[in-house]
């Protein structure tokens, strides 16, 4: 069972150095490349760009802002989702939000799992025989 703790260990620092890497853009170069990636992933046409990408800058801007302080500001920081979820679905047909959501729903399953993994394995000594 370590394999997995491994593993995991490892899934933890790819997305440390996607985060570290996302840290040295600015707001406007990480919200294209946040609008690019949702562009190409959901086959959606590029003149969407235009109206995806001031939603995704305003969220990154806030989103920065409030972790700025300390400690963050959870309150904007959930505000600051909420926006971007509304500002995405008036930007899309329903079928294409449907998709985006679907997308976050399973990302959001994905990481809780994650943190469960992590603190189910935290010492491994459970899994010893």
């Amino acid at each position: 069972m370590s394999i997995a703790t491994i593993n995991a260990q490892g899934q933890d620092k790819k997305a440390g150095n996607a985060k570290q890497k996302n840290a040295t853009l600015s707001n406007e170069e990480l919200a294209k490349k946040c609008t690019d990636k949702m562009i190409q992933k959901f086959a959606f046409p590029q003149d969407l760009s235009a109206n995806i990408y001031p939603v995704n800058l305003e969220h990154i801007s806030s989103v920065r802002k409030a972790k700025a302080t300390s400690p963050p500001d959870k309150a904007a920081l959930n505000a600051a989702h909420q926006k971007h979820r509304a500002g995405i679905q008036s930007a899309l047909t329903p079928e294409q939000f449907a998709k985006v959501k679907k997308a976050w729903d399973e990302a959001k399953a994905e990481k809780k799992a994650e943190k469960g993994k992590a603190t189910d394995d935290s010492d491994g000594s459970e899994l010893e025989d």
